[in-house]
């Protein structure tokens, strides 16, 4: 009895080896953002950009226009970190002024970016008033609508609001030569819907 059952074992091994294709084996991953495969593919086609000021001012004119085109791709701002900054009603609307500058400790983006820096002006819808936290951060899922001055984003909001940097550029990190910080300045954000950030990527399934 035990002989047959070896027998039978080993023949099922392998005929489970022979249905397996060779080399295809996966392992889970962190997923990585939107605006990292954005810096990914960006310094890739611009390897020498930041090397010096003339190639920099050149470099910067080209993200500018690459980055407007990538925020208006839905769900751009997936998996970043915003700090519920305030909130102000304006007429019948509800305004929600949302910071990427307060990041958590615990958080990091993968390697080029470093550091994503703007704010984000965005309607709330009634139902969402009583459930938002200021001492919380949320992850934004929608569309962006535009980049804005300053001065027109407190004209939107209704009273004066602090922002990191109002301008759109793209530099080398103060400590890590290797790493690049963005700035996006100040977006007025469609939000689709929005969830609070746990600090954990979403994983994904790749062949190795």
């Amino acid at each position: 009895m035990k002989t047959i059952l070896y027998v039978s074992t080993a023949v099922i091994s392998a005929m489970l080896l022979s249905c397996t294709p060779q080399g295809e084996r996966t392992r889970m991953v962190e997923k990585k953002l939107p605006v990292e495969l954005f810096v990914d593919s960006f310094l890739a086609h611009n390897p020498n950009g930041l090397i010096n000021d003339i190639m920099f001012e050149e470099t910067n004119k080209k993200f500018a226009e690459e980055i407007e085109k990538a925020l208006n791709e839905p769900n751009f701002l997936e998996g970043i970190p915003l700090h519920l900054e305030g909130m102000n009603q304006v007429g019948k609307s509800i305004k929600a002024h949302f910071g990427a500058w307060p990041e958590p400790t615990t958080w990091e983006y993968k390697k080029p970016t470093k550091k994503v820096y703007f704010d984000a002006i965005v309607d709330i819808p009634d139902s969402l008033v009583s459930t938002l936290d200021k001492e919380k951060m949320y992850i934004l899922y929608g569309k962006n609508i535009g980049i804005v001055s300053y001065n027109a984003a407190v004209a939107l909001y209704g009273k004066k609001i602090r922002v990191w940097n109002p301008k759109v550029s793209i530099s080398k990190n103060d400590i890590w030569d290797d790493q690049v910080d963005l700035d996006f300045g100040v977006l007025i954000y469609h939000l689709d819907s929005i969830k609070p950030f746990t600090g954990k990527r979403e994983k994904e399934a790749i062949k190795y």
